[in-house]
C-alpha cells in the first residue's frame, strides 16, 4: 500500500485507508477529507505516513524537485554522490537516506528561490 509522508498532505486530499497509530487507536477513517485539523493532529499523533486517494510519494517528490531551476537537481545529486562515496547506495537504508537528503535539499533551494522572487 503506497503512502506518503504526514509534512506532505495537504488539505482536499482524502484517506484511502485507515489512519491507525501504532498503539492500534483510530485516528481518522478512510474517505476522510483532510482539512488543517487533521493534519495537525496525525502530526501531534507522531503519524509517519498516511495511504492518500491517487498520490504517492514518488509524485509529491518528483513535483517538488520539478519546481527547482534547471541544473538545481544536477548540482543536489553532485554534491551527495560525493558524500555517499564510500556507501552502497543499493542497499534500503542507504537509498532511503540519500532519498530524504535529496528532498531537503530540494525543500531548501525551492525556498531559497522563492525568497529570491519574493525581494
Amino acid at each position: 500500500m503506497p503512502t506518503i509522508s504526514v509534512s506532505d498532505l495537504q488539505p482536499g486530499m482524502v484517506l484511502r485507508a485507515d489512519a491507525v497509530h501504532h498503539n492500534g487507536r483510530l485516528l481518522l477513517r478512510a474517505g476522510v477529507t483532510l482539512e488543517d485539523k487533521h493534519i495537525k493532529m496525525l502530526k501531534t499523533w507522531g503519524l509517519v505516513s498516511a495511504d492518500i486517494e491517487g498520490v504517492t510519494q514518488e509524485q509529491v517528490e518528483s513535483e517538488l524537485l520539478n519546481e527547482l531551476p534547471p541544473g538545481a537537481v544536477d548540482d543536489i545529486h553532485d554534491e551527495l554522490v560525493s558524500l555517499f562515496r564510500h556507501a552502497d547506495r543499493s542497499h534500503p537504508m542507504i537509498a532511503e537516506l540519500y532519498r530524504l537528503l535529496v528532498r531537503r535539499h530540494a525543500t531548501e533551494k525551492t525556498r531559497d528561490c522563492s525568497s529570491e522572487v519574493d525581494r
